[in-house]
């Protein structure tokens, strides 16, 4: 007995279940669910980037940003958890994944059709989800509050959104209890959910508020982490039945800078922020329009200014942005990573977002990548470099 005991014990790992080589969305799920979920999801913890999330296949998008799902991450996953040494194995950072575990991660990866296209997602005997209105309720303050429950008989992670009349995302949603808030201008709403493989979509019908309402604004020109470098002309568009009067202004912690204040706007109000009033990143562009009866506040940042002076090109920056950025951020080495640092035209929208990340939280590279073994991290000169040269208008 105690040799037949120990016959099976040795026997245990070398009867394990091979990986399957061509992996779905239906195998990898549980995994991801299981080991990165917790802290890579709808609301991430432990430090994790806000800019994808692994509980769901589908790209999603939260305050107008395009939020990576799993399947656009198929190849970032897959290099986290390797074990072929091509990044530290720092995913998940406690536990670690199984040798089953990693090999259907990477077989996921290669699933893709093309390079730079989500792997496949595949399909199961599902139960789609569900959305339900629980109350829709407009307030004295001309908004509507929309509260709803979304549920999945499989427990699956539901995500979606919903689309005004205009075609507007006006709310991320997710499963559970939620509720959400919109302008009473709102009539009708378009919401979509999906659990990673059945997507199911409903319209709200909602009476229109009979009360007075507060005045919308629109900014267009401008999104956050962008880069002004010149005299950046912005839009600000004002609905409302009555002329408002407008606060245009520029806030970074107690500091705040004026840039327009006009009596009577309606429609369009054009105007430019130049960059010699402010300089620097952590800046957020606040607009108020007022009326008789009530005030409405729109904010839009974080905004980097740029008015310095460089003798730095993408000639001179190019290179160190190539040696220590393109081992992810180049040819599609990471499916859908917005931007290629090997061409100043891929690069150059995302100028404000990269000071962001490189010059004020000097959180990329990350420091789990291999080039922390092998202390290739941005050196603090060229940081300033960096810097220096996004704060003078990036010149290519």
């Amino acid at each position: 007995m105690r040799l037949l005991l120990l016959f099976c014990f040795v026997s245990l790992p070398s009867c394990q279940e091979d990986a399957p080589t061509s992996p779905t969305w239906v195998d990898v799920q549980p995994i991801l669910q299981a080991n990165c979920a917790r802290c890579h999801g709808a609301a991430t913890s432990g430090g994790a980037p806000a800019w994808f999330r692994l509980d769901v296949y589908d790209d999603t998008f939260n305050n107008y940003r395009q939020i990576l799902g799993a399947g656009s991450m198929a190849e970032f996953i897959s290099l986290r958890a390797s074990h072929d040494g091509s990044l530290a194995e720092t995913m998940p950072p406690i536990g670690g994944l199984n040798s089953y575990q990693k090999e259907t991660l990477e077989n996921w990866f290669k699933s893709a059709p093309i390079l730079g296209q989500p792997a496949e997602r595949g399909s199961r005997v599902n139960a789609p989800p569900k959305f339900e209105t629980i109350n829709v309720v407009s307030q004295n303050d001309a908004t509507t509050t929309i509260a709803y429950e979304i549920s999945d008989a499989d427990f699956d992670i539901v995500a979606g959104t919903a689309v005004d009349q205009n075609g507007q995302l006006v709310a991320s949603v997710s499963d559970g209890k939620a509720s959400f808030k919109v302008s009473s201008r709102v009539t009708s709403l378009d919401v979509t959910i999906s659990d990673g493989f059945d997507t199911v979509q409903e319209n709200l019908g909602i009476d229109t508020f009979t009360g007075d309402l507060t005045p919308d604004i629109a900014i267009s020109g401008v999104s956050p982490y962008d880069l002004i470098a010149a005299s950046t002309p912005l839009d600000v568009t004002i609905q409302n039945e009555t002329p408002v009067d407008l606060e245009v202004t520029l806030v970074k912690g107690e500091d705040s800078v004026p840039v327009l204040a006009t009596q009577g706007a309606t429609g369009t109000v054009s105007l430019s922020v130049a960059p010699s009033l402010v300089s620097g990143p952590g800046w957020t562009l606040q607009t108020k329009a007022t009326d008789a009866s009530a005030a409405s506040v729109k904010a839009i940042g974080p905004l980097v200014f740029g008015d310095g002076q460089t003798t730095e090109s993408f000639d001179t920056i190019g290179p160190i942005l190539i040696a220590r950025c393109a081992s992810c951020h180049a040819g599609g080495r990471i499916p859908n990573l917005s931007f290629d640092v090997t061409t100043y035209a891929s690069l150059a929208p995302f100028m404000g977002l990269v000071y962001e990340r490189v010059v004020v939280q000097q959180t990329m590279p990350p420091l789990s990548t291999q080039l922390t073994q092998e202390g290739q991290l941005l050196t603090e000169q060229e940081i300033e470099k960096v810097a220096n040269w996004i704060l003078a208008g990036a010149p290519e």
